[in-house]
């Protein structure tokens, strides 16, 4: 008996860690991949608001 309540509480715990390594593993990638969407969307917008201001810098007396 004690042995296999031992043996339940082990799978549970190793349950448990695998699920909170999982879990923390999914939030890194998400959050590692918001921050380079946003990092690409920022010089995307710089690039873009560069190549509209430039001509009118030159037309600019």
């Amino acid at each position: 008996m004690a042995i296999e309540a031992a043996i339940e509480v082990a799978i549970e715990v190793a349950i448990e860690a695998a699920i909170e390594a999982a879990i923390e593993a999914a939030i890194e990638a998400a959050s590692e991949a918001a921050i380079e969407a946003a990092i690409e969307a920022a010089i995307e917008a710089a690039i873009e608001a560069t190549t509209k201001a430039t001509p009118a810098m030159r037309r600019t007396p």
